[in-house]
């Protein structure tokens, strides 16, 4: 057995940044036929805006079933005001880099919808194309929100959730609704 020192768990985080970071600004600029975007990681009045990329090469070959590495991460932004011209500068440099995108992949998020609007101003061909998780569930939702049976449904699952939230039980708290 070999007896070496277990670096300390910051040590691995600094490391994963450093390669991350890496794997960022080491990309060989090539094209990618669809972009992946989405706000997440909110802090405050802070969103990190994250720009995915797939070549058409991949969606075929997946039957557009991707997975984690199926993508590059194109860029990383955060963004302190994230409105429609945020995203349209981001999307803008990204294009740079990279050029323009046959398509792009969203939440259809007004501030979303509006960067990609935007950047269609210069490259038209560019289609928007609204996720097909999200839009189910906005037509669920839809479909749902006077739904008798759906609000006595939630009750009872918000008083479910207030019972066993500090039991031996949590592990069985209902995830919240978005």
């Amino acid at each position: 057995a070999i007896n070496l020192p277990v670096p300390c768990h910051t040590t691995i985080l600094n490391w994963v940044y450093r390669f991350g970071l890496y794997q960022l600004e080491e990309k060989e600029p090539e094209p990618h036929e669809a972009w992946i975007l989405d706000h997440t990681v909110e802090q405050g009045k802070t969103k990190c805006l994250v720009v995915l990329g797939v070549s058409q090469d991949i969606l075929v070959s997946k039957g557009f079933q991707l997975q984690h590495r199926d993508v590059r991460v194109l860029h990383v932004a955060a963004q302190e005001q994230a409105n429609g011209e945020g995203v349209a500068q981001v999307l803008k440099s990204v294009e740079a880099r990279f050029g323009a995108p046959a398509y792009i992949v969203s939440d259809g998020a007004s501030d979303l919808r509006k960067g990609i609007e935007l950047l269609r101003v210069d490259h038209p061909a560019i289609v928007g194309i609204y996720d097909v998780t999200h839009m189910v569930a906005a037509l669920l939702k839809k479909a749902l929100i006077k739904n008798r049976r759906w609000k006595s449904f939630n009750k009872r699952l918000a008083k479910t959730a207030s019972q066993v939230r500090q039991t031996k039980l949590h592990f069985l708290v209902p995830n919240a609704l978005r």
